[in-house]
């Protein structure tokens, strides 16, 4: 499962719907990852936790041509290693429009948890990450 923000929502009502040309494009985006809890529950209101051990960091991604509806990650996809004491554990990604703060454009639960010990990373193969839109 994957879904607009409820920003990229209004951006798309704005830009399509009422001609407001003066909806930016992102320069880049930003690959997140988040450690929610019970992804199940998660809805446009759910308020995102990115990891807080002190390599984090957004990664910038970029995707292939929109086809077939869908798009995918355009490039491998590498997170700095957990370097916090304790494990970290990963439940869903989110690209955002900014390096750190901006907005929320889309966001997917992984299929499978990944618990980061210290030392560990986490990383996406080329075209691994497919947001579908329908």
């Amino acid at each position: 499962m994957s879904a607009f923000s409820n920003y990229m929502e209004e951006a798309i009502v704005k830009y399509f719907l009422q001609c407001d040309d003066a909806q930016a494009n992102p320069t880049n985006t930003y690959l997140a990852l988040f450690t929610n809890a019970n992804p199940e529950s998660w809805d446009d209101s759910t308020s995102f936790t990115e990891p807080t051990y002190g390599n984090y960091a957004r990664q910038e991604i970029d995707f292939t041509n929109y086809a077939s509806g869908q798009t995918k990650n355009d490039g491998v996809i590498g997170f700095p290693a957990n370097d916090d004491v304790g494990p970290v554990t990963i439940t869903g990604i989110g690209v955002y429009d900014a390096l750190t703060g901006g907005n929320l454009l889309m966001w997917s639960k992984l299929v499978t948890s990944k618990e980061l010990a210290n030392g560990d990373t986490i990383s996406f193969a080329n075209n691994a990450i497919v947001f579908t839109i329908n």
